[in-house]
């Protein structure tokens, strides 16, 4: 595979890409979010959810090149500051579930099901909507999750939502303790990144962005 930062430089360098930044309103709050965009392409496949861990924001993922990877491949790919992130400001926003899926409403996909990407920290807000709207969900893709001991294994047997799992091989702790409860959900994939820590995404960029496409594809092919 060709290394991660050239293929994200010819991302960056390429005109019809870009990632635009704006705000929606949730209960008289700016959430501000980021979303890849391809001049080229006239309807997406299918939409990605990113949201982020505690040390990171929705600049992690445009940074990382992953909004101009996704957009390119024909995806409608948003990340959004979670509250106190970013350049959204905190604020009680009372129930994680209830802010995520208010969010996915004001973006103009409540009625879509989405990929929810959900790294470490972001896991609070994810795992109850999870349980709570699992309609809301096209699939999910988990890196670390914090808050899967909120559940137990026999309510992780009967979610169905497609599932792909990541870790990296040196997070000894969030990595193996949220797999060791997700790994109940059936219907999943999982990947251990060779080498990687707790942001495993950030250490091994190229292997993740291509389980990101193998299974944003599988989904809405």
């Amino acid at each position: 595979m060709e290394p991660w930062t050239d293929i994200k430089a010819k991302l960056f360098a390429d005109p019809v890409l870009s990632v635009k930044e704006d705000t929606v309103n949730y209960k008289g709050h700016p959430i501000h979010y980021r979303q890849g965009v391809s001049s080229t392409v006239d309807q997406v496949r299918g939409t990605l959810l990113f949201l982020h861990g505690q040390s990171f924001k929705s600049q992690t993922w445009h940074d990382l090149g992953t909004l101009h990877f996704m957009a390119n491949a024909g995806y409608n790919a948003v990340a959004i500051d979670l509250p106190g992130y970013g350049k959204t400001e905190s604020f009680s926003y009372g129930g994680q579930a209830p802010f995520l899926l208010g969010v996915k409403e004001a973006l103009g996909l409540k009625d879509t099901p989405v990929i929810i990407i959900s790294p470490s920290m972001s896991g609070g807000f994810s795992i109850p909507l999870l349980f709570s709207n699992p309609e809301a969900f096209k699939g999910y893709l988990p890196v670390a999750p914090v808050n899967t001991a909120s559940h137990t294994h026999k309510e992780y047997s009967a979610v169905k939502i497609p599932t792909c799992i990541v870790y990296g091989e040196n997070d000894k702790g969030l990595g193996v303790a949220s797999f060791r409860d997700l790994s109940n959900i059936p219907n999943k994939q999982v990947h251990v990144l060779s080498g990687a820590g707790h942001a495993a995404y950030m250490n091994s960029p190229g292997e993740f962005h291509q389980i990101l496409l193998n299974f944003s594809e599988k989904l809405f092919s």
